[in-house]
C-alpha cells in the first residue's frame, strides 16, 4: 500500500529522545518474539505467522532509526 500522505513524527521522534531509544526499542521486540514464540499454539499458526511478520517490519523500521544515530 503506497499513499502520497506526509505524516507528522514528531511524537514517535519525542518518544525515542525521551523515553527509549531505537536499540532499546528493538531489544524490546526480540524479547516479546521470544516470549510470543514460548506461547505459540500450533492451532493458530496462521496467526502467530501474521504477527511475527508484523514485529519484523516494525524491528527493521526501527533498525534503521537507530542506523541514523550513527550517520
Amino acid at each position: 500500500m503506497k499513499t502520497n500522505i506526509q505524516y507528522d513524527f514528531t511524537s514517535l521522534n519525542d518518544f525515542f529522545n525521551k523515553f527509549e531509544t531505537p536499540d532499546e526499542m528493538m531489544m524490546d521486540l526480540a524479547e516479546v518474539v521470544m516470549n510470543y514464540a514460548l506461547l505459540h499454539d500450533p492451532s493458530n499458526t496462521d496467526s502467530f505467522k501474521r504477527d511475527i511478520g508484523t514485529v519484523y517490519v516494525l524491528y527493521q523500521e526501527i533498525k534503521k532509526l537507530k542506523e541514523q544515530q550513527i550517520a
